[in-house]
């Protein structure tokens, strides 16, 4: 099922039992409002890199072979880790990511690159 990209306003609709003043905001922040949380983190990193590359954003595709795709064709896989969790480690660690940015066969644009290059170091995609 293909869902309309919301605004957050919409009121919620249900059989009587859901409050009148109910909207999608007021769940979006009850439930994403920490994206700290691991589910959520991996997320914003996706939304994040998608934003540095300047792509046209709709609604998020949560099953689907990849996480982005330049408008070139690129492929993109996101990943994202953390140091600060929402829960309490019984010690802190040092994160030190040891991969690389790995492109497929098709060239990606330059521009996107730069974005990547300039925002976070490193970055695994």
């Amino acid at each position: 099922m293909m869902s309309s990209r919301k605004m957050g306003t919409e009121c919620l609709h249900g059989s009587g039992s859901v409050p009148a003043d109910a909207t999608l905001l007021d769940f979006w922040r009850w439930a994403f409002g920490n994206i700290c949380s691991n589910n959520l983190r991996g997320i914003f990193a996706e939304w994040m890199v998608a934003k540095l590359l300047a792509l046209k954003l709709t609604v998020r595709d949560s099953w689907g072979e990849y996480d982005l795709q330049t408008p070139e064709g690129c492929r993109i896989e996101v990943k994202a880790t953390g140091r600060v969790q929402v829960w309490a480690p019984a010690q802190s660690g040092y994160i030190q990511p040891t991969g690389c940015l790995a492109v497929s066969t098709k060239i990606v644009h330059r521009r996107s690159m730069a974005a990547l290059s300039s925002a976070v170091s490193p970055l695994l995609v």
